[in-house]
């Protein structure tokens, strides 16, 4: 969601707001991590103020459903290992497009020991290790992925991306195109996304990307 289609959702109630005066909503772009909305109220107390900011919470979630991903200083990484622990299920990771990012943001989660298994990073332009499938741009190619490290490294559920960075592909498929791969009990499934920028903006929104594929799994 971009910043002025998050304004366009709430174009209504930010009108409402405007007239009462408490609370107000802003927009705070946090780059690749994503928009935060903020809500702040006046009130005669603290705690009166806090019930005015939970009502309006409420709401926003409401309004706006499972694109809201956390609150305060959550991250995408967080918020899917703290489900991961929640639901007792652990992890792995292939790294096509995403060079080993993905792995090292869940890592550094605390508590991410008890839930990620490994990750494997298949370099795009080379065979990749422990036998996994290589990691063609293809929507199948990133289901074999997820599927084979999921297998490989014992986790419940597999995560892979894989995808293109170069112009002129076989492919026809444009640079930025990248394909995730997600495979837990029951079989594999893909996704694609168009995603803006260089090669390194491209692999910090793919790891967002396939994280928030997996929260919404979750």
């Amino acid at each position: 969601q971009t910043e002025s289609g998050l304004a366009e959702v709430l174009a209504e109630r930010i009108a409402e707001l405007d007239k009462l005066g408490s609370p107000t909503l802003a927009f705070q772009a946090s780059g690749i991590e994503g928009i935060k909305v903020r809500i702040t109220a006046k009130a005669v107390d603290e705690a009166a103020a806090e019930a005015v900011l939970a009502e309006e919470e409420a709401r926003l979630r409401d309004m706006l459903g499972p694109i809201i991903f956390g609150t305060d200083d959550e991250t995408m990484e967080s918020v899917v290992v703290d489900a991961l622990r929640e639901k007792g299920l652990t992890l792995a990771v292939a790294e096509g497009v995403t060079g080993g990012i993905a792995g090292t943001r869940l890592a550094l989660v605390p508590g991410a020991d008890a839930v990620l298994r490994g990750t494997v990073v298949s370099p795009l332009d080379g065979s990749p290790p422990l036998g996994l499938p290589k990691p063609e741009p293809t929507p199948e190619a990133a289901s074999a992925m997820a599927a084979a490290v999921r297998e490989t490294l014992g986790a419940d559920i597999g995560l892979a991306t894989t995808g293109i960075f170069e112009r002129g592909h076989p492919s026809g498929e444009k640079p930025g195109t990248v394909y995730l791969g997600l495979a837990k009990n029951g079989g594999a499934e893909s996704r694609r996304v168009r995603l803006p920028g260089d090669r390194e903006r491209v692999r910090q929104y793919a790891v967002i990307s396939v994280l928030d594929f997996l929260r919404q799994q979750l």
